[in-house]
């Protein structure tokens, strides 16, 4: 199954900087701490939209009294502008997220994976609650008004072209 831009961005960063610091901090047993922001660019392929959004991160990773790697937690935060090139139209995107994996791999992805507002309209398009997928980044449950990651670029599509 394939995830949505924005998740799937945020969980392979937030897998990455797992990796590292799980594989350089294995000795480690009080929690870490590490912060950063990643600009880029997203492109829905169903129907083009584009969005460039600021993403900001602040992970903790747990271990337990041997140093043994537990779970990391991230509190993911975006700002995002979406553009249809067709139109030039654009919509904001902000929100929060909080990613929660484990070294064997999957978690859950909870909070505000998309708010979508429109000058004059309000809310046109949000994408909130919680998923939880496998080690392969499959969805394997997804609250009633969160779309899964194989779902949300047609959904996204469907609502704002």
């Amino acid at each position: 199954m394939r995830m949505s831009a924005k998740p799937r961005l945020a969980l392979i960063v937030g897998l990455a900087v797992l990796a590292a610091v799980f594989s350089t901090t294995a000795s480690a047993t009080p929690p870490e701490h590490v912060q950063f922001s990643e600009q880029d660019t997203f492109v829905y392929q169903p129907c083009g939209l584009t969005e460039t959004a600021t993403v900001d991160f602040s992970v903790t990773f747990f271990f337990d009294q041997e140093g043994n790697d537990l779970r990391a937690i991230a509190q993911v935060a975006f700002d995002g502008l979406i553009t249809d090139p067709s139109t030039g139209e654009t919509f904001r995107d902000v929100g929060h997220q909080t990613l929660e994996v484990f070294p064997q791999g999957g978690g859950t992805l909870s909070g505000i994976f998309f708010n979508i507002r429109q000058p004059g309209e309000g809310v046109i398009f949000l994408s909130v609650g919680r998923l939880v997928f496998d080690a392969e980044g499959n969805t394997v449950f997804s609250s009633a008004k969160a779309f899964g990651f194989d779902t949300t670029d047609a959904a996204l599509c469907e609502a704002l072209t």
